[in-house]
């Protein structure tokens, strides 16, 4: 209805030029030029005669020859008047074949016009956009992809010849995945694909297939599913479909450093979606897990373990139960807020004491050998857990660099936190 409200109105803009200068135009235009080039010659006739009619009376003139110019003035005057009746005078068949020739533009306008925009034009497509707005709008409503692949499925079957309908395929390609049929999928995206060549929406629909045939085979980049996966990057280096297929692969691969690159440009595409929140947590949790696995590494690469030995113990003015909980444990400076990487629990009846903290020790991912430099704390909980509470008895270390050579600190635990 859009497209036939504005064609209309432009249609009836091009018959108002054609007619505009008919309504507007002075039948009497000719009549009244033809009176002014009159009102010229009479003008100069009567400027002549009056010279004539001076130079008699001053006798320069004699009566016959003053009256042989008169009538010749007359005569002159007579014959230009009527020249220019015989110059001006529209004949009525020419006026009534422009009349035709202005009815018959008027008439050709709409035909012409809507004649050529069915055969060169995109009417068909005016026709099923609003099937292809169902498309993009449909959210998980199984009745809607099934009426819609009805309606679709009818468009393709009447396809023109000289007007081939890609998108037609495209969408009915949309609606068979959400119903879960991807082999009719990928014939309909291999459809479109066809006819989208030599065009940049070309990617787009081999992107899809592409992602249908790596359903179809198990989420496995088989050589039918690299084949359209390298076609769609020639096109489109970005194509969604196809980052999201390699970033599963190498997800699934254990590949994080690859599927973080490809999870980072699908977020670029859309920095706002909630996919993209999504992916950014996919993102943080694979670059713990490749922290952790770069740690594990290095420490299994070292041939000596760093030790810390902590000698502890309680001071005079204080008297706490032996059996309270005491926790020793080292944490890496650099990354403040952090698990400990190492932690060591013994009771205040074993106090003095010296504690040896390795990676035996570790709790977590990571590991002491992981850190360059560390801090070293000792608490006594009132609690019997780890985290500090008020009324609790802490000490806490200067960083200390790790080294190969076993390191020593002293803590002596005399402060209660407020």
């Amino acid at each position: 209805m859009t497209f036939l409200f504005f064609s209309g109105f432009f249609v009836l803009l091009a018959i108002g030029f054609v007619l505009l200068p008919f309504f507007l135009r002075n039948p009497n235009q000719s009549s009244s030029f033809f009176f002014t080039r009159k009102e010229l010659n009479v003008s100069l006739f009567e400027d002549k005669k009056y010279s004539l009619d001076k130079d008699f009376e001053e006798g320069l003139l004699s009566p016959e020859v003053h009256s042989e110019l008169i009538n010749e003035l007359k005569s002159n005057l007579l014959s230009d008047v009527n020249y220019d009746q015989e110059q001006f005078k529209i004949p009525k068949k020419l006026s009534r074949l422009s009349s035709l020739a202005a009815v018959f533009a008027v008439l050709l306008i709409p035909v012409a016009s809507y004649s050529l925009y069915g055969y060169w034009g995109y009417s068909q497509h005016e026709n099923i956009r609003g099937l292809y707005e169902r498309t993009a709008a449909n959210r998980d409503d199984l009745d809607e992809a099934r009426e819609l692949i009805s309606a679709l499925g009818a468009v393709v079957m009447g396809e023109p010849e000289s007007n081939p309908l890609p998108w037609a395929w495209y969408f009915l390609g949309e609606n068979f995945s959400m119903l879960g049929l991807y082999s009719e999928a990928e014939v309909a995206y291999r459809q479109s694909s066809d006819r989208l060549i030599g065009e940049s929406e070309q990617a787009l629909s081999l992107g899809r297939l592409a992602l249908v045939r790596y359903i179809l085979d198990e989420f496995v980049i088989t050589p039918r599913v690299r084949a359209a996966i390298q076609q769609t990057r020639r096109l489109n280096p970005n194509e969604i479909a196809v980052l999201q297929i390699l970033a599963s692969d190498a997800e699934t691969r254990e590949d994080y450093r690859e599927a973080i690159a490809n999870w980072r440009l699908l977020i670029q595409a859309d920095p706002n979606s909630s996919q993209s929140n999504l992916l950014r947590q996919k993102v943080t949790d694979a670059q713990l897990l490749l922290a952790a696995t770069d740690d594990l590494a290095l420490s299994s690469s070292s041939t000596i373990s760093p030790s810390i030995s902590v000698s502890l113990s309680l001071a005079d003015s204080l008297k706490v139960g032996g059996d309270t909980v005491v926790f020793v444990a080292a944490r890496d400076v650099d990354k403040e807020g952090s698990p400990p990487l190492a932690v060591a629990v013994l009771s205040v009846k074993d106090l003095p004491s010296v504690v040896t903290l390795t990676d035996d020790q570790a709790v977590g991912p990571f590991k002491l050998s992981s850190a360059k430099s560390v801090s070293l704390s000792a608490l006594i909980s009132f609690s019997g857990v780890a985290n500090p509470q008020s009324g609790d008895i802490r000490a806490v270390s200067e960083s200390i660099l790790l080294s190969d050579e076993p390191s020593e600190v002293s803590l002596i635990l005399s402060s209660r936190l407020p």
